[in-house]
């Protein structure tokens, strides 16, 4: 799979530029920086899953949301292989039989992004 597909690439660069600053250089706590780093890749790690063929509009809306309302929701997209089939439960009210492509995608999105910016790290590091 290519590794630009759908932005991705872009995206790492446009994270890892804000996250560390254009020269890679920028000083700042380790945990400020993964914390925005992720919040950043969730977020378009989310609007990639909401992408997914066949959801309805009224469904995306439930759970932004429920997002909203429950910071904490996300963490049902970032389950473990294991733990996808409850989440899959958890989500069949609102996606139906989708459930589970949604939270393939947003991780699939999600894992692609942390690799492509981790690869940004590494070139800014050995420049």
């Amino acid at each position: 799979m290519p590794t630009d597909q759908g932005g991705i690439g872009e995206k790492a660069r446009e994270i890892s530029k804000k996250v560390f600053g254009r020269t890679g250089k920028k000083k700042r706590a380790f945990k400020d920086a993964l914390k925005e780093q992720v919040d950043l890749s969730a977020k378009f790690a989310l609007e990639k899953a909401l992408e997914t063929d066949g959801l309805s509009m009224e469904s995306k809306r439930a759970f932004v949301e429920l997002l909203k309302e429950e910071k904490g929701a996300i963490s049902l997209l970032m389950v473990s292989k294991e733990e996808e089939p409850k989440a899959v439960e958890m989500l069949r009210p609102l996606f139906g039989e989708k459930s589970g492509e949604f939270i393939s995608n947003f991780r699939g999105a999600f894992n692609r992004l942390q690799e492509e910016i981790a690869l940004a790290r590494e070139k800014f590091s050995a420049s």
